[in-house]
């Protein structure tokens, strides 16, 4: 490929600002350079990557183009060749390139200029989408108008001239009828109203007396008049900047349309439809559109938006910084193939639960950035609606919870090393017990033995000892150890809540209470983070041993119900006052007395089963005790 100058680099560079798409060729059609604008309009409608960057031919581009709008490719290359051989020095065609959801309408323009004894090729793509339809608009208006005309015609040879001016002064735009001498024969009340003109000063008077010099001059209004009478071919419509005396400037679009009579043009009609606010309320959507694209780019949590089948179809600032991926390596991509693969099918089923017009909660969902690293995110879905209202893509608004998951990951082993503190009396007694023994057997041994046997029973005391105090001592640290992992895993909920029982017994041996287990079958699948929900279980015991001072019986329950695995940690307690129900799970609230509780067990329970998309709830009376029931989805079995 033909390498590009350091001048068309700076001139590239400075045109990365303009809103025009803009290519420079060679001699052969090759793309040497790009600007921003060209090459994000080839990645949204389906160009190659090669093509965006300046890759290709852009005449075997044009050469190649089949379907919809070949004809005009085709004629643009024959353009783009006449141009380089020198045989014009400009070329323009108009096209349209509509895309899924609007008509659109582009402007290209060729041009040549030599650099350094070399022929450069610039190409221009110009949206003119908005000057389409309102041409589109007068033209229909024109020809409603030439028919309209016709009638006038008949109605004007009619001595009901009263019929006639009604006719006129109910149209909604302004009409000047202009015989074949170039004279004003009758204008209707709206163009009368808008110029501040009367009859008097208008009827009867040749054009150019009517409308200013300067306006004369440029549009050349008197010589097209001409043409039309002349040819009897209606005038393409055009704009007209116009300020009469007193009023402020006004913006018109305007054609010219002959008026004949048994085939011969008798006179024309000039109609202007004032199109100063529908102009300055497109500047302002065009104001609107560009504030919220700032709103979207500056907002911290990632913005994406998608069509009805969730393909990207935008992708913002936050969004590229967060994962690593820029908006060019996610367009048109799925949203759910950049989701966890265990969770796509529920992001998709999601993103189509809001096309069909259905609720959808707020919810949490692992995003896989670029470095492979799975981004927790929060996630909101909005859809976009068209004109009629029917769904045709989502908005989906996510933010990042990195940050927000460290610090709960840290207040989590911050409240399980205070459990541990609560649990250091029952541990020491357990394994002062073991320990003990073995002191003793060691002392016995210290003496020549006088039968072997009670020489062996003495190491087998100390082995057993040092056996029961290193199980205790595992389960300390397997429950101590902060979490190597925040991901999920499948697991055996029956085994993770006798492993946690294992740690809970010796302060309850302590204090008295009997931990009652039963398991309704030796295996409940389930998918999530085992130190988190060993926490749970940990903190609903220590709540239930905190409620009965006098020991006695505390039931943990393992069983399925439907879809669900239910954990129930009952007590025998002093019970919950029906007015704290309400606050129970709120941070930093305890009914214990100051320095005997942070307030924050129950809270952290209630956030680790949420975020297992689970629930955690309560029954309680009054010097009854209490019923902590925690419900969590059970694993699909395959």
């Amino acid at each position: 490929m033909p390498k590009t100058s350091t001048a068309e680099h700076f001139a590239l560079a400075a045109l990365d600002t303009v809103s025009s798409s803009l290519a420079f060729l060679d001699e052969r059609g090759g793309i040497l350079s790009t600007n921003m604008p060209w090459q994000e309009f080839g990645r949204a409608n389906g160009g190659s990557a090669a093509q965006a960057a300046g890759a290709e031919n852009y005449l075997t581009i044009c050469d190649q183009a089949t379907g919809a709008g070949s004809e005009g490719a085709q004629a643009m290359a024959q353009g783009i060749r006449a141009v380089i051989q020198g045989r014009q020095g400009r070329f323009e065609l108009e096209y349209p390139c509509n895309s899924p959801t609007e008509k659109r309408f582009f402007i290209a323009r060729v041009s040549r200029f030599e650099f350094e004894n070399q022929v450069r090729v610039v190409v221009t793509h110009e949206d003119i989408s908005r000057r389409q339809m309102l041409e589109e608009a007068l033209a229909a208006k024109s020809q409603a108008m030439e028919q309209c005309a016709a009638e006038l015609v008949i109605a004007n040879a009619f001595t009901d001239k009263y019929l006639y001016r009604m006719l006129l002064g109910a149209i909604p735009f302004s009409l000047l009828f202009i015989d074949t001498s170039l004279r004003v024969l009758s204008a209707n009340r709206n163009f009368l109203e808008k110029s501040h003109r009367t009859e008097e000063n208008t009827l009867g008077k040749r054009i150019r007396d009517i409308f200013p010099e300067v306006i004369m001059e440029f549009t050349q209004l008197e010589n097209k008049v001409r043409t039309v009478i002349e040819t009897g071919i209606t005038l393409p419509g055009s704009h007209m900047t116009y300020r009469a005396p007193g009023i402020p400037v006004r913006v018109y679009f305007y054609t010219v349309i002959p008026i004949k009579s048994s085939n011969v043009v008798v006179r024309a009609m000039l109609v202007m439809d004032d199109v100063t606010e529908k102009l300055a309320l497109s500047a302002k959507a065009s104001l609107a559109e560009r504030h919220l694209a700032s709103v979207v780019e500056s907002a911290n949590d990632l913005v994406i938006s998608t069509d009805r089948h969730g393909r990207i179809t935008s992708w913002n600032k936050a969004a590229e910084r967060i994962t690593g991926f820029s908006n060019a390596d996610v367009s048109g991509r799925l949203l759910t193939n950049l989701c966890e693969v265990v969770e796509d099918r529920n992001m998709a089923s999601l993103i189509q639960q809001q096309v069909n017009g259905g609720a959808v909660e707020l919810c949490e969902r692992n995003l896989v950035a670029r470095s492979g690293t799975l981004i927790p995110v929060d996630w909101s879905f909005s859809p976009i609606p068209d004109e009629n209202g029917k769904a045709i893509g989502v908005v989906v608004v996510g933010r990042d919870l990195s940050e927000r998951r460290a610090l709960e990951q840290h207040l989590y082993q911050t409240e399980k090393l205070a459990a541990l503190g609560v649990m250091a009396g029952g541990i020491a007694h357990e394994l002062r017990n073991p320990l003990s023994v073995s002191f003793s057997a060691a002392q016995f041994l210290l003496d020549p033995p006088d039968k072997p046997e009670f020489h062996q029973e003495c190491v087998k005391k100390i082995l057993e000892g040092i056996e029961r105090s290193s199980v205790i001592i595992e389960n300390l640290l397997r429950f101590a150890r902060p979490s190597s992992s925040n991901q999920a895993e499948s697991l055996n909920l029956v085994d993770l809540v006798r492993e946690t029982v294992n740690v809970l017994t010796p302060q309850a041996k302590v204090l008295k209470i009997n931990l009652v287990q039963e398991y309704a079958e030796p295996v409940v699948p389930l998918v999530g983070n085992a130190n988190l929900l060993q926490q749970v279980i940990m903190n609903l015991v220590l709540n239930a041993y905190h409620a009965m001072p006098q020991g006695g019986d505390i039931h943990l329950a393992v069983r399925r119900e439907a879809d669900m695995a239910l954990v129930s940690v009952r007590d025998a307690g002093c019970g919950i006052a029906p007015a704290d129900m309400g606050r129970l799970f709120d941070p930093f609230f305890t009914t214990r007395p100051s320095g005997q509780g942070t307030g924050l067990g129950l809270s952290i329970c209630h956030t680790i089963v949420k975020q297992h998309r689970g629930t955690l709830v309560v029954e309680s009376n009054l010097g009854q005790g209490s019923l902590f029931v925690v419900r969590l989805p059970l694993a699909l079995e395959t």
